[in-house]
């Protein structure tokens, strides 16, 4: 328990590092910013409690509001994702009955669980932070628009963060 607390605290580090100093500069089309801070969100171990998941997506978005001055746009986004990560794990795990997508927690998971339990998480993250963003219906083609491209962008970075570092290993432990 311990070891996964500091491998937690040290991707944490790591995320608001690169998202706030790299990524958050990174102006392509001047709408295009892929959130690598998804991915610590995405990995968080299934055996914590769901106030802690929430708890951390809230300290998560604030810092990252508070680095960036983006107004709890981060902050709320990070909520909605750590909220709703349990619910499709459990959900994707009922769908496979008898062989759990997450038995051993999103940090264990293939290639092929690992995209099913995060593409879609983070695209509903993306939407969400959009329509916070934009908030207003008439605007609903653009909360689309750039919540399905910067899901692109941010997807490709959880993949390359997932999966570079140690390659493709058959038994994805970590």
């Amino acid at each position: 328990m311990t070891n996964s607390i500091f491998k937690q605290i040290w991707r944490f580090f790591w995320v608001i590092l690169i998202q706030t100093f790299v990524l958050e500069h990174i102006e392509v089309f001047s709408f295009i910013n892929p959130s690598i801070y998804v991915y610590f969100l995405l990995l968080l171990p299934r055996e914590w409690s769901k106030l802690i998941h929430l708890l951390i997506g809230f300290i998560t978005g604030y810092v990252l509001d508070s680095l960036g001055d983006s107004a709890g746009l981060h902050t709320s986004s990070s909520v909605f994702l750590t909220f709703l990560a349990p619910i499709w794990l459990n959900s994707l795990n009922q769908r496979e009955k008898g062989n759990e997508v997450g038995a051993h927690g999103p940090d264990q998971l293939a290639l092929g669980p690992f995209l099913l339990y995060s593409f879609p998480l983070i695209w509903a993250h993306q939407i969400f932070l959009y329509s916070i963003e934009y908030f207003e219906m008439g605007k609903l083609f653009s909360i689309l628009y750039y919540g399905t491209i910067n899901f692109f962008f941010t997807g490709v970075l959880v993949f390359i963060a997932r999966y570079f570092p140690t390659g493709f290993r058959k038994d994805n432990s970590r």
